[in-house]
């Protein structure tokens, strides 16, 4: 008979999504904090005899600004069957389901994917990421000798200093984050990783952070130092599972080791409250950025490749900016200087028109 695929209503989604070991970004809390006048929450389930064998749940969205829809889930297919193959299927009978409801493109990103494999569909193009997980599960003990002996010297520094673990959920500690996240960026370009935007999570800024919030799908935690916060981080936390998204930190948090002592408390917040995991982030592969991977290592967190996945335009008037698609994944894998390649990039996405954007 093998696998169906049925768009659903989200009854007891959360739940059952906890028993598929299933990302935070699948969740309905989430995904309904992202709903806006062109973002639907869409829900499907994989059934094989009535069974629900796997879940996915994202966003539908126009392409551009045309009629054509596209499906953008923030991480994979969630399901107890641990089985690549079983996965692979479903991602086909996806396609297939696209293909015969109009949907023009589909992209799978990664956040919070607890799978390690290697894409092998035809259809599907991979972009390759890693996860950094610190696994709850384990013993008190276990997670915070998995900090390295360094980072258990700055937090017991920071603690003797006198910082002080605390979480909230108002908009006046947000604005507190945003305003850090700034200072953090400056201090990473400053170290050479290059200039980004605060925010870059896909469709998470102030007014769905604030969502989340008020939903208790999401806390702030932060490090107080002499009545004022030095360090914070933003954490979604949903069907089980905490994911640590935007962090910011003060001069003095970093000269007081806070921020070592805030991912150690979270570690242990989440363990109490009977967490399976607590996500400290992602990274796409490369040179770039293996600082911060070491860093994340030291934490006690398991590397897990993560690959996100993406299929060309599927249907529609669409069809006909596949080659430009295609010509950004050939000039994004080429050794050519960044500076030639930026400019490359720019002509063709002139052309694309933004076409690509989710």
């Amino acid at each position: 008979m093998g696998i169906n695929v049925e768009k659903v209503e989200p009854l007891n989604w959360d739940e059952v999504l906890k028993t598929h070991k299933g990302s935070v970004f699948l969740s309905q809390a989430w995904l309904e904090a992202m709903r806006d006048e062109d973002r639907t929450p869409v829900y499907f389930e994989f059934r094989e005899k009535k069974i629900i064998k796997a879940m996915v749940g994202g966003l539908e969205r126009p392409v551009g600004n045309g009629p054509q829809k596209q499906v953008f889930f923030f991480s994979g297919i969630a399901s107890n069957d641990s089985r690549n193959s079983f996965l692979d299927d479903c991602k086909i009978k996806f396609l297939e389901y696209a293909k015969d409801n109009s949907y023009a493109r589909v992209i799978f990103k990664s956040y919070d994917y607890h799978r390690q494999f290697d894409p092998c569909i035809d259809k599907y193009f991979p972009f390759e990421r890693v996860e950094y997980i610190i696994d709850i599960e384990r013993e008190k003990e276990e997670i915070i000798e998995g900090f390295a002996k360094r980072y258990r010297r700055y937090i017991k520094k920071a603690k003797r200093l006198g910082a002080v673990f605390k979480y909230g959920y108002s908009e006046t500690i947000l604005d507190k984050l945003i305003q850090l996240m700034e200072i953090t960026r400056e201090e990473r370009v400053s170290k050479g990783y290059g200039g980004y935007e605060i925010f870059t999570m896909p469709f998470l800024e102030k007014n769905t952070m604030l969502n989340l919030l008020n939903k208790r799908a999401a806390t702030i935690y932060y490090i107080e130092f002499l009545e004022e916060i030095v360090s914070i981080q933003f954490v979604v936390e949903a069907a089980g599972r905490a994911y640590g998204l935007y962090m910011g930190n003060s001069f003095k948090g970093y000269e007081i080791s806070a921020p070592s002592l805030l991912y150690y408390e979270i570690a242990l917040s989440c363990k109490e409250r009977h967490f399976t995991s607590y996500n400290l982030g992602g990274l796409p592969l490369g040179a770039e950025n293996q600082g911060i991977s070491r860093i994340k290592l030291f934490m006690g967190a398991n590397k897990i490749k993560s690959n996100e996945e993406a299929t060309d335009f599927l249907v529609g008037s669409v069809l006909k900016f596949n080659k430009y698609l295609r010509i950004k994944r050939f000039l994004n894998k080429k050794p050519i200087p960044w500076i030639i390649k930026k400019q490359l990039l720019r002509i063709n996405d002139f052309f694309l028109r933004d076409m690509d954007r989710y």
